[in-house]
């Protein structure tokens, strides 16, 4: 057999060897492939900003700017961390303890009486027999958010050892992908042969989830932090679960972080306290203005792309990869967007095919 061909059959059984095992490997993390899609998403979007940080210490140790990294991850899992024991501690005391919904539900009462005593002020509006269809729509609200409250609550005490395994893995691959993805990269490009180019584009890939996770965090929890402060102001006592639902809507596009400030907004005002709902309504107020502002300044510099099919594509996420869809729907919809016009960049810019003799000489004559 020529030695030439034996050399390159080596090389590429060596490859069929290397992909196989690699193959294997992956399977073993199969079943938690939502948690690695999450820490590698994270994962690119912090690369960016971690590379500029590591050539800014060139001259100093490297170890500053991974410590940089883990010092502020470590501060967002802090934050997190008293979120959820915030509402598990809540989601427990629902569970356990009937009275605590009990006074919800004279909290809801409250409302209602609020709501009567103004609707009573206004002649016009008691003509209608609206006291009785609130009475009833309160009637309805409440026994439907017990028996969606106990059932959710139960759900959550259930799953919330899943859960938390489910954050040490994504931390764990989190910080795996950031110290060896780009060495991860280089062995896969290796193994499957592919041209210099492809690297150019996991740097674009990088940079547009830093864009768009930038986007959502920063923002979101911008936003978030705003909202907590005014209602902690307002009188509020339960701010860690307003931060987290803030940050849940400012997620969603179309209905953004103000949607919370507004609902608080409206609950001060039929509760009689004005300055409260004059706070909440500011602090909604600025909320949603800061998505007008904030977000295009992010996105100055990525694929512009149409609410309806953000909305769209965002309840698509959530269908498909539960929760993390929030996060992961906004990068594989800028991933769309982004070939797309650079596709049609590429057919605008090819030079027009020459014309052939005979169209010529048919355009001449």
């Amino acid at each position: 057999m020529n030695k030439a061909l034996q050399i390159r059959w080596s090389g590429r059984a060596q490859r069929i060897f290397l992909v196989a095992i690699f193959a294997l490997y992956a399977m073993l993390f199969l079943p938690f492939w939502k948690e690695m899609i999450m820490g590698f998403i994270f994962a690119s979007a912090c690369a960016p900003a971690l590379r500029e940080l590591r050539s800014r210490l060139a001259s100093r140790n490297n170890n500053i700017a991974y410590g940089a990294v883990i010092a502020s991850v470590a501060i967002l899992i802090a934050i997190v961390g008293i979120a959820a024991f915030q509402i598990y501690s809540v989601t427990y005391e629902i569970v356990s303890s009937p009275e605590k919904l009990a006074g919800y539900n004279q909290q809801l009462t409250g409302l209602r009486d609020s709501l009567l005593g103004w609707i009573n002020n206004q002649g016009f509006l008691a003509k209608f027999g609206t006291e009785q269809k609130i009475n009833q729509a309160v009637l309805t609200v409440s026994e439907s958010a017990r028996t969606w409250a106990l059932a959710s609550a139960s759900a959550f005490l259930s799953a919330a050892p899943e859960i938390l395994m489910s954050f040490a893995i994504f931390l764990g691959a989190f910080a795996a992908f950031l110290v060896i993805g780009e060495r991860t990269f280089s062995t896969a490009a290796q193994i499957f042969q592919l041209k210099p180019a492809a690297y150019k584009h996991f740097l674009k890939f990088e940079k547009i989830c830093g864009i768009s996770l930038g986007s959502v965090v920063i923002i979101g929890t911008a936003q978030s932090f705003l909202v907590t402060i005014g209602a902690y102001i307002s009188g509020y006592t339960s701010v860690f679960p307003v931060f987290v639902l803030t940050f849940v809507f400012s997620l969603v596009p179309v209905l953004g972080a103000g949607l919370m400030g507004a609902v608080l907004a409206v609950i001060s005002l039929l509760q009689g306290d004005y300055t409260g709902a004059i706070i909440m309504g500011v602090t909604a107020t600025i909320a949603g203005v800061a998505d007008n502002v904030l977000r295009p300044w992010f996105f100055s510099r990525a694929a512009k792309t149409n609410p309806i099919f953000s909305l769209i594509s965002l309840f698509g996420g959530v269908a498909i990869f539960g929760f993390a869809g929030l996060f992961i729907a906004p990068v594989l919809e800028q991933l769309a967007m982004t070939y797309v016009l650079l596709d049609r960049e590429q057919v605008a810019e090819e030079p027009a095919a020459p014309l052939m003799e005979a169209e010529i000489v048919e355009k001449a004559s």
